[in-house]
């Protein structure tokens, strides 16, 4: 016979009840299963519905941190492709192409060049690429390459760079000067320096007179006459004149950055035309001079322009360039013979011969001249 099993209470009883309900329970050995569950009592609906709301927000909690803790499959795949301490990309992610990277310049590192031993020469090789620099960066201006290269070669002629500049030189390619004659509607505000001469006070030399328009000069030695007026910068001096006596030369006297020089036609016995002193050396086999079969005519009408420009002086006879020389006028000097009172202004020179100056002009191209009078 087999003893009952004894039901759980929700609430414990006391008392004489109990122990009969003990006692009795044995004796129920033939009860149903469904009836013993019937006979436990029903729990409070309060607490059945705590626990439930209970489980549910432990059971979220789980879900949540399982999300949290599961690798997505991006990170997985990059987990697995970066073992070793390699990465690569996930192969379900298609990678955009970027654009093609510049090429690396290539860099030419010219070979160490050993330097001359000789300080002279050492500079002269500094300059001459200092030429070949300014060249290349400022391929327009032909005339400062140029006075570069001279300077050179005045300064350091005998060395191997003062002999490649004296090549480099030779080779030049000037623009074609005949374009740059000013036309003659450019004279149209010129300044008339005839009017400005007072032979009283500018005479330097000989015997001058004003006639009218025209201006005279008798035969005799270096004769000469200043005109009251400093040029500018940069400028074209124009002289309209007629030998009627006489076989020697005809002079402008110019001044550019504080040098006085002239422009002399027909020194020689008519012969040499150029401008003078150059390194000392006058027109006569001067470097910046032409010698010429018949230089002028006399009684015949001539139109001489001298032009002045930073680095170049230019002289032209009735329209025809005669001699271009490229300069920064520091070679030139002025022989004591032809000195004006001012080397600041401009002037007319004439040697045993008679010459009639019909016109006497400036036109301005860089800066301002001033009258000094």
């Amino acid at each position: 016979m087999s003893r009952g099993v004894p039901v759980p209470m929700a609430k414990p009883v006391s008392g004489e009840f109990s122990r009969k309900s003990t006692q009795q329970l044995p004796a129920a050995r033939s009860s149903s299963r469904a009836h013993a569950t019937q006979a436990k009592p029903a729990p409070n609906k309060w607490m059945a519905f705590g626990a439930g709301a209970g489980a549910g927000i432990v059971l979220i909690g789980v879900v949540v941190a399982l999300m949290n803790s599961s690798p997505s499959e991006a990170e997985r795949a990059s987990t697995a492709n970066t073992k070793g301490g390699v990465e690569a990309q996930p192969k379900n992610i298609e990678k955009t192409p970027g654009p093609n990277p510049a090429p690396t310049p290539t860099v030419v590192v010219a070979p160490p060049t050993e330097l001359p031993k000789d300080p002279r020469e050492r500079d002269a090789l500094a300059l001459l690429e200092e030429a070949k620099v300014y060249k290349r960066t400022n391929m327009d201006d032909v005339y400062g390459y140029a006075e570069k290269l001279e300077q050179l070669t005045h300064a350091y002629r005998a060395t191997p760079a003062g002999q490649e500049a004296q090549k480099l030189l030779a080779a030049v390619q000037y623009p074609d000067p005949q374009t740059q004659l000013a036309p003659d509607g450019a004279w149209s505000g010129a300044v008339n320096l005839m009017e400005l001469i007072d032979t009283k006070k500018d005479v330097v030399g000989g015997k001058w007179s004003k006639s009218g328009s025209v201006l005279n000069v008798e035969p005799d030695k270096t004769t000469r006459i200043q005109l009251p007026y400093e040029p500018p910068d940069e400028y074209d001096f124009k002289i309209v004149f007629k030998r009627v006596g006489g076989e020697e030369d005809v002079n402008q006297m110019v001044t550019a950055r504080g040098k006085a020089l002239m422009w002399s036609m027909a020194a020689s016995k008519n012969s040499w035309m150029g401008f003078e002193c150059v390194q000392g050396k006058v027109t006569a086999g001067g470097a910046a001079s032409v010698k010429v079969g018949k230089a002028l005519e006399n009684n015949r009408s001539y139109t001489s322009i001298v032009q002045v420009r930073k680095r170049v002086v230019r002289a032209f006879l009735d329209g025809k360039l005669v001699k271009e020389y490229r300069t920064d006028y520091s070679d030139f000097s002025m022989r004591n013979e032809w000195k004006l009172k001012n080397e600041r202004v401009l002037g007319l020179g004439v040697h045993n011969s008679k010459v009639v100056f019909e016109k006497i002009e400036l036109r301005a191209v860089s800066g301002a001249g001033k009258k000094i009078r």
